[in-house]
């Protein structure tokens, strides 16, 4: 947690072992947008509340060392939740470029949506090697 509260812009704390900042990712303005939190595992959550980042999208935007992510653990760990992400993702993009090949004009909102599933997947898929 000491290297993600060193790159963000002026964490404020928000509670026992959490913390609220302005979001790298989306670049935005809002000092609170972004909540991140030191779990009990050592691991790290962090949530955007305008653009929907995740603490993987937060540390590959700022290029952290991912290990502090997951709280040092290394290997095939791969926390429930990311998986569940990953799973939820991976529906979205087929369900997406579905409609598309079918010629359904997609709003502006599935369009961010479907290009954030497509860079948390691959973050995803990158350091986890996965299929």
């Amino acid at each position: 947690m000491q290297q993600l509260l060193a790159a963000l812009d002026n964490p404020r704390p928000n509670g026992k072992d959490k913390y609220r900042s302005r979001c790298p990712v989306h670049g935005g303005n809002n000092p609170t947008s972004l909540s991140v939190r030191l779990n009990q595992d050592g691991s790290v959550s962090a949530n955007c509340f305008s653009c929907g980042a995740n603490g993987l999208d937060l540390y590959k935007t700022l290029g952290l060392d991912l290990d502090e992510l997951f709280g040092g653990k290394k290997g095939d760990f791969i926390p429930q939740s990311i998986k569940d992400q990953l799973s939820v993702d991976r529906m979205f993009i087929a369900i997406y470029e579905s409609d598309v090949e079918r010629g359904v004009k997609p709003k502006l909102t599935e369009k961010k949506r479907y290009r954030l599933a497509l860079a948390r997947s691959e973050g995803i898929k990158n350091k986890f090697n996965i299929v």
